[in-house]
């Protein structure tokens, strides 16, 4: 397998983990064998594009499995810049092949309490992915972390509505144990059912097809969604109160528009 190959293997795998943490809060299951290559290679830097300062921490939490395993036991926190520029020194490992394993435990390089990068460590593969591609890792390292920097934490869920999510996030943000939050991806604004009127000429087949076009034709500014109910005879539209507001069919009812909801995990540091 080419290097570029492997590289590029290395960054879907975690693109599609970064994108399950930050929506699911779970890293997703991945097969595979970690392997440090055997040709002659220099090792990586895997910090060395950040540049720290007094705002910066880097965070290490363990996930839990479907057995509620986690690997809290290594759970630290960098938060001074002198020790963050040690070890964008230090962390330098070898690439590697692939990875393996379905726990992850998290780094989470977070400024000023929002996060700006995640990496994952598999400590059962002796594995690190970054978006420099995957490397052998030792977990001696987290140990050490751990020893001199431990964190205990707990984890809150709050149920918000995108309206009111900065203004969350704002009042978070400045009590002093918070750590950070996983921000959902926040695509709809709020819902409402649309169901067919009685005596519409409008075929079965055909509403799920109308309905999205009835949707599209009201030039809505931002993505939107249709589904079918489970009866068969509603259809939920995801998507802008503008298009709530624009959508119009003498065929079709709407109904009143529902905000979104979210649940927002967020993190605390226990003292």
């Amino acid at each position: 397998m080419s290097l570029l190959i492997r590289k590029l293997f290395c960054l879907f795998v975690l693109n599609n983990l970064i994108l399950c943490s930050l929506t699911a809060q779970i890293p997703i299951p991945v097969r595979g064998i970690v392997a440090v290559l055997t040709h002659e290679q220099k090792p990586v830097k895997v910090f060395s594009n950040f540049k720290f300062d007094t705002a910066d921490a880097i965070i290490g939490i363990g996930f839990s499995d479907s057995t509620n395993i986690t690997y809290d036991r290594f759970s630290f926190i960098i938060d001074n810049e002198q020790d963050l520029n040690e070890l964008k020194k230090s962390w330098k490992f070898k690439e590697a092949e692939t990875v393996s394993d379905h726990r992850a435990f998290s780094l989470n390089f977070v400024r000023n309490k929002e996060i700006k990068n995640v990496s994952f460590i598999f400590p059962e593969s002796n594995a690190i992915v970054t978006d420099k591609g995957c490397f052998a890792f030792d977990t001696v390292l987290l140990s050490k972390l751990h020893a001199k920097s431990p964190l205990a934490y707990n984890v809150h869920a709050d149920t918000v509505s995108n309206k009111d999510f900065l203004r969350f996030k704002d009042s978070v943000k400045a009590k002093p144990s918070f750590l950070f939050l996983k921000e959902p991806e926040m695509l709809y604004e709020g819902s409402f059912d649309i169901t067919i009127k009685a005596g519409s000429k409008i075929s079965p087949e055909n509403i799920g097809q109308t309905i999205f076009k009835r949707c599209d034709n009201a030039k809505p500014k931002s993505v939107f969604k249709v589904y079918s109910k489970e009866d068969g005879k509603t259809y939920l539209v995801r998507g802008s109160q503008f298009l709530f507001e624009q959508f119009s069919d003498p065929d079709m009812e709407k109904s009143v528009w529902k905000p979104a909801v979210y649940i927002i995990k967020s993190y605390w540091r226990v003292n």
